[in-house]
């Protein structure tokens, strides 16, 4: 009988034709070998499931799972019920890991006792290379983070296998939840479980981003929004900062940003959290409200007055602020947009 493989990777595959043979080639090239690698094909009605099985007849590694569409999560939670190995890794059917990848990662998983951990990542379209967008490394930075946003690259994460045995992708989450809305769910339940968390500095995955894609690294519809609440309210000191989000997404009134902007700088005092964050999670705020004005800036200036000053950043809000920008208004889309490219 074979000895089970260090690593599970895991990867749903529905249509990807054009982006699929860099993914597997970027798995099958790593440095560190001891994997198996689950390929789920969702349904895929374009050469996909071709692909797939042609690597498979070259790479006895491969194991290829072929059923009709049912989405991201039944074939992701699919996946893990299949795998072997004491880590889980994550990747993405168009994507592209480096090849050192699971090498650093299982290194920096026991070197410092991680359940979960990520990477930076680069950015790349079909005509170049975007920004790096680096996450938060630490346990306490990554879970103040996700009261507001998704503190991880999906495609990055390698967990612990046991962490499963506790908890899966939730099943009633309607289908047609974007991937990073399951992912940030997912994240917010180890949270609660206190499992360990952290991010590597290394950029080890390139992530593609399509032409039609809009960035939802700040998206706040509203199931991120009910998540974020339920995560807060099981915090202590959580609940004022809900009580007065919730009020400040009615209304945006400023006495009420400076309540909130309070009540989330003595959570950040209280459990040590790096400035870098607590700047972004006001940005994060300030970008979702119902509309801003002048003097919203001017109270997140007075909070983050010590913080290291990210120049462009105050810029596209101070923009915002000026010109008075409701969230769903075509000028605030096409900034917000301009600024997740720069």
């Amino acid at each position: 009988m074979n000895k089970d493989p260090l690593i599970s990777v895991i990867m749903p595959a529905y249509n990807v034709e054009k982006f699929i043979g860099e993914a597997v080639e970027s798995i099958l090239v790593q440095t560190l070998s001891d994997f198996e690698f689950i390929i789920i094909n969702d349904g895929s009605t374009d050469k996909t499931l071709q692909i797939i099985e042609d690597y498979a007849r070259r790479d006895d590694r491969i194991i290829v799972i072929s059923r009709k569409n049912k989405g991201i999560v039944d074939s992701r939670n699919e996946g893990i019920q299949k795998a072997r190995g004491e880590y889980i890794a994550k990747m993405d059917a168009d994507d592209i890991s480096s090849p050192e990848r699971f090498e650093r990662q299982i290194k920096f998983l026991k070197d410092n006792d991680l359940d979960i951990c990520g990477s930076a990542i680069r950015r790349f379209s079909n005509k170049r290379d975007l920004r790096v967008q680096y996450y938060p490394n630490n346990d306490q930075d990554i879970k103040f983070l996700l009261l507001f946003i998704n503190s991880f690259a999906h495609s990055t994460v390698m967990i612990k296998s046991c962490v499963f045995q506790e908890l899966s992708y939730r099943s009633d989450m309607h289908k047609d939840h974007v991937a990073h809305t399951q992912d940030y769910r997912l994240w917010v339940d180890m949270a609660l479980k206190n499992f360990k968390m952290g991010n590597m500095n290394q950029v080890l995955l390139r992530y593609r981003v399509h032409d039609n894609q809009v960035s939802t690294i700040w998206d706040s519809d509203q199931v991120v929004i009910d998540i974020g609440f339920s995560y807060l309210s099981q915090l202590e000191g959580g609940e004022d900062i809900a009580h007065y989000f919730s009020l400040f997404l009615k209304d945006s009134s400023t006495s009420v940003w400076n309540q909130l902007c309070n009540h989330l700088m003595i959570y950040k005092k209280q459990h040590k959290i790096n400035d870098v964050y607590f700047v972004e999670v006001l940005r994060h705020i300030l970008r979702d409200a119902s509309k801003t004005n002048p003097i919203h800036f001017l109270i997140y200036k007075k909070w983050t007055r010590y913080a290291e000053k990210d120049f462009m950043g105050d810029v596209y809000m101070l923009i915002q602020c000026l010109l008075f920008l409701n969230k769903k208004s075509k000028l605030y889309q096409f900034l917000k947009q301009l600024y997740l490219k720069l």
